[in-house]
């Protein structure tokens, strides 16, 4: 027996496995992969064909590799596929930028990063094993062996049905919760139309500290350069500062991440943003990208318990004269809304001192 027939075997059902996987996870989130689409700045007209077309092309490159005569050929495809995917990946990254990435779907929305390159350079080394093997290779056939296997193991059989039953129910369930979502997010609107207010929030006590209260100052080291800053330093502008209550183990805070980019960009000249982000002891000295927003590191807590910003992300408005300028924004929906509230009264006041 071919000593290279497992490893090359393996290989073949590890690729076409996470290709499935990827082209699955589009499929069942197109509105979501379409918004990645709109993030890595495909054009409007492009993005539902290519909504389509990426995970149908994932889905013909994982069934050539289990047939042994086309595993040549569809590892050239795949190899070229993900050397298009890092390509794309690492011009955005040059630039600076960090869309969220849903190459599985939504559970995999999070910002691209250079693990994101080295997973999919494992992937392209992967293909590149089955390339060196040539075409004239003789690549063991995997249907009549699977169907012996489920044939003769029933257990196996039954377990595989078990799973493919669970997969089902998972997704189904994730629908019906998107569904949901979105039926909560019509009676919202609905709602805010009629000037009714939710009893939730009626009930709800603002959060964070009094608003005119003195804003408490701290000193934490900057991510990349380690220099540190105060509240003093970040308002020397004479503009407000939104800091925004960050955790490196928070996924919401991770998909937040590239908004807060978008916004420091937006925002530049009108607010200063910077982020405090706790981290675990040992990462305080963490790259960070030029152009981008401050971000501050804080090992403890101490600074988001003086704020009384324990949940993440959050965030406060602190004003130009050091006073706190707004109750604790929670969640991404109200920091945007924060933002927004705030800039046209920025405006208003400078047109007022003109």
């Amino acid at each position: 027996m071919d000593a290279f027939i497992l490893p090359c075997t393996v290989l073949r059902l590890l690729l076409a496995g996470v290709l499935l996987m990827a082209a699955a996870g589009k499929l069942l989130h197109r509105q979501a992969y379409a918004q990645t689409l709109a993030e890595f700045g495909i054009p409007t007209a492009l993005r539902p064909q290519l909504a389509w077309l990426m995970p149908m092309c994932e889905l013909a490159i994982a069934f050539m590799l289990t047939l042994a005569m086309s595993t040549w050929w569809s590892a050239i495809a795949g190899a070229a596929l993900l050397a298009l995917y890092n390509a794309v990946l690492a011009y955005k990254l040059l630039q600076g930028q960090r869309p969220s990435c849903n190459c599985f779907g939504q559970q995999d929305a999070t910002p691209i990063g250079p693990t994101t390159l080295l997973r999919n350079g494992v992937l392209l080394s992967m293909a590149g094993a089955l390339i060196y093997a040539g075409p004239a290779y003789a690549h063991a056939p995997l249907w009549p062996h699977l169907a012996e296997i489920l044939l003769t193991a029933p257990t196996l059989s039954l377990c595989v049905a078990v799973m493919a039953l669970q997969w089902w129910l998972l997704q189904h369930a994730l629908r019906q919760n998107g569904r949901l979502i979105l039926r909560m997010d019509t009676l919202e609107l609905r709602l805010d139309a009629a000037n009714i207010e939710p009893l939730h929030a009626v009930e709800m006590r603002p959060r964070g500290l009094a608003i005119g209260s003195m804003a408490p100052d701290f000193a934490l080291p900057e991510m990349g350069t380690g220099e540190s800053i105060t509240l003093a330093q970040l308002r020397s502008a004479g503009l407000p500062v939104l800091l925004v209550f960050s955790d490196i183990a928070c996924g919401p805070c991770a998909e937040l991440a590239p908004r807060i980019e978008r916004w420091h960009r937006q925002y530049q000249g009108c607010i200063s943003i910077a982020v405090i982000l706790r981290v675990d002891a040992g990462q305080l000295h963490r790259p960070h990208t030029a152009g981008s927003c401050t971000t501050l590191l804080q090992e403890d807590r101490k600074v988001s318990e003086r704020y009384d910003a324990l949940v993440t992300p959050s965030a406060v408005l602190v004003s130009a004269e050091g006073t706190i300028a707004s109750h604790l924004a929670l969640g991404s929906k109200d920091i945007y809304d924060l933002l927004e509230s705030t800039a046209p009264q920025i405006d208003e006041n400078r047109n007022i001192a003109a």
